[in-house]
């Protein structure tokens, strides 16, 4: 054996050893923090049902809010169970996940380009990422694997990208497929594992949430929204009087419209364009 490769073997051990220490000492690493979300590798040690005996990926939305557990289970990866989370709420509405993997959003670029690695090969996403999927900061990412619609023998899988994002009073997911889950309430299985990861979370990796964009309320009975700002563009939808609403692009308001992001019942998310006339500022 060279000294090259006894030196990386040694310390390869000594990383081991110090890995091992730290878990029995009840110790956590930093976490690695950017985009306005961190994330954290937990050792097994820190587990309990339903995550017994297996190291958990834990991350979250800088400032509260979005919160994510995702077991390292020894099953299949498109078994493994996580739970999304509003940390502000542990016991609130909640989104129980199978077969989902966590990213971070510089990464999407590359995604894109050269495919999700996986076991045996790497399988492209099943959409070019969208406009209205552009991350946000603080925004969880999340990839689901599913058969490919094509029915391509050489590629027979795909990807498809969920964006969770924190509104003021609660989650909303952002998909680009139709099926996209629905939280629910019935996730006390969770609430212990829960409990010991928010109390990881160290309060230095949580600065204060950005200001939103701006709130805006719909003026009119009805108000069209709009893929593009341009009123030629076909019209999906539409929102109705006193609907809140927060702007997430002003670019073309001396145009007469503005961008907005609109959470609806169950948490379905509408981004689209929408005339400024339409629109008066929140109380």
């Amino acid at each position: 054996m060279s000294r090259g490769s006894e030196l990386a073997r040694r310390l390869a051990v000594a990383g081991l050893l110090a890995a091992g220490a730290l878990a029995r000492a009840g110790t956590v690493p930093a976490p690695t923090c950017g985009g306005g979300v961190c994330s954290l590798n937990v050792d097994s040690s820190q587990a309990v049902a339903p995550c017994e005996d297996a190291p958990i990926l834990l991350a979250w939305r800088q400032g509260g809010g979005a919160t994510l557990i995702q077991c390292a289970t020894s099953d299949a990866p498109d078994e493994q169970p996580s739970l999304l989370f509003d940390s502000r709420d542990p016991a609130g509405p909640a989104f129980e996940l199978q077969g989902t993997r966590f990213f971070t959003s510089d990464s999407l670029p590359e995604l894109a380009k050269s495919g999700v690695p996986d076991r045996f090969a790497s399988h492209d996403l099943c959409r070019p990422p969208q406009p209205s999927m552009r991350p946000q900061p603080g925004d969880l990412l999340l990839l689901r694997k599913i058969p490919s619609p094509s029915n391509d023998e050489k590629n027979p899988y795909c990807f498809l990208v969920s964006r969770f994002s924190t509104t003021a009073h609660a989650l909303a997911v952002h998909g680009d497929d139709a099926d996209l889950p629905k939280p629910d309430t019935d996730h006390g299985d969770w609430n212990e594992l829960a409990k010991r990861m928010l109390a990881l979370i160290p309060a230095t990796a949580a600065p204060a949430a950005p200001a939103a964009a701006g709130g805006e309320r719909v003026l009119h009975a009805r108000a069209p929204l709009r893929d593009r700002p341009d009123a030629a563009a076909p019209q999906h939808g539409y929102l109705v009087q006193g609907d809140a609403v927060t702007v997430l692009d002003r670019s073309h308001a001396g145009e007469g419209w503005l961008k907005i992001h609109y959470v609806g019942k169950g948490g379905r998310v509408i981004d689209r364009w929408a005339r400024t006339e339409d629109l008066a500022p929140a109380p």
